[in-house]
């Protein structure tokens, strides 16, 4: 009997395994033989091979498993990270005993790889007839997308994926609007760019309303669900802080960058300062004023903006050939201008790399154009992303900053 689904299983976990293994051996190679910066900041160097994995923002998850939140509207507070991840790396620590960086990591895995199972699973019955070939283009390349190395740290990356890829999913099959609303409202409690499914779910409950009035009693009854995640951690900040916007209101202890007014951010968001600054020696945002070293090749202050353009750029095309859907287009399309339009000026594109490795779309169109356009090339380009993937998790393991 034809069970494609365990496939979808078996190829899902092998990529899964081989492609962290590279990440693993980057951790392996960084601890032994990479020096750790001489500008290190207040973190202190992992002790172990297990705290390797959860430097700089994993410190904040641990901590909150650890001791919880804490907000202070003068200093930077880790009300900025949302609760779904470090609640699910407590709920680990209490029923087993493991140590916080263990129970963290077991979360990331274990989304990642359900995330690498049902990409095969979406792309298989997206496109059919595209064959085997570009399905495990698909996820060779999320595999090995360099800055997917945060995927198997403890990072939200992998959560986040998961459940944008079960949205998606939910909305071709057209399951029932409740659960994919419920689906949509846990990654709002997960990311803030969790909101990003909002719009397109609207769109989803547009296309499958019979009418009008349908389409607004759904609204009515379904939004709340599908932001319910936010909301609840909304109430909680409310309730133990008195400001329910704590975790927007502490972005400003954050951010990297001076603050702008309105008129101002708009004009440098429009020219693409953000971008353009990275690479011009005489900006402010120049990445060599920021990185510990001054090598661009290994450095993610230099490519951060690069990897956004490239996967902003690749959504374009493939919904310009028709690759992509209605839904998929506006997933991609909310998950590129939320983040940019939000963060992108003040951050100087700091952490967008991150970002960019969250647009699952644009893997389906990075797999159509290898597939069709340039088979020949997938081992010398696969290759070159496996080797950034592995030298960044070697920074990372090192105590090098990498946002």
């Amino acid at each position: 009997m034809n069970r494609p689904w365990l496939d979808d299983i078996r190829i899902g976990l092998a990529y899964y395994f081989f492609t962290s293994l590279i990440v693993v051996l980057g951790v392996m190679f960084g601890r032994e033989f990479v020096k750790p910066p001489a500008q290190r900041t207040s973190y202190q160097a992992p002790k172990d091979f297990l705290g390797s994995f959860a430097q700089w923002d994993g410190q904040h998850y641990k901590s909150i498993v650890e001791r919880g939140y804490f907000y202070d509207p003068e200093r930077r507070s880790n009300v900025a990270f949302f609760p779904a991840y470090p609640m699910l790396g407590r709920l680990i620590v209490e029923l087993t005993g493991l140590r916080t960086e263990a129970a963290l990591l077991i979360v990331s895995h274990t989304f990642l790889a359900g995330a690498f199972i049902l990409l095969r699973t979406y792309t298989r019955l997206r496109f059919p007839g595209a064959g085997p070939q570009m399905w495990d283009t698909t996820l060779l390349v999320f595999g090995v997308f360099p800055t997917t190395f945060f995927f198997r740290m403890t990072y939200t990356e992998s959560m986040f994926v998961f459940l944008t890829i079960v949205a998606l999913l939910g909305m071709e099959r057209k399951w029932p609007l409740l659960l994919i609303a419920l689906v949509c409202g846990l990654a709002t409690a997960t990311r803030p760019v969790g909101v990003a499914l909002i719009p397109p779910f609207l769109l989803h409950l547009w296309q499958r309303a019979d009418n009008w009035r349908s389409f607004a009693w759904q609204s009515v009854l379904l939004l709340p669900v599908s932001v319910w995640g936010l909301l609840a951690y909304m109430a909680y900040q409310n309730a133990v802080f008195g400001e329910p916007l704590a975790f927007a209101r502490t972005q400003e202890q954050w951010y990297v960058g001076a603050l702008a007014d309105l008129p101002a951010k708009a004009t440098s968001l429009l020219t693409l300062d953000p971008v353009v600054g990275v690479y011009d020696p005489a900006s402010p945002r120049y990445w060599a004023r920021h990185e510990f070293h001054g090598n661009p090749a290994v450095s993610l202050i230099f490519a951060n903006g690069a990897y956004f353009c490239f996967m902003a750029i690749t959504v374009l095309l493939a919904a310009t050939f028709g690759w992509l859907n209605f839904t998929e287009t506006h997933v991609a399309a909310w998950l590129i201008i939320l983040p940019y339009f939000t963060r992108a000026h003040e951050m100087s594109m700091g952490a967008f790399g991150r970002f960019a490795g969250t647009i699952v779309p644009a893997y389906f169109g990075i797999g159509l154009i290898i597939t069709l356009a340039l088979p020949s090339a997938i081992r010398p380009l696969m290759a070159l992303a496996a080797a950034l993937l592995c030298t960044y998790s070697s920074l990372y393991a090192s105590g090098f900053l990498l946002y």
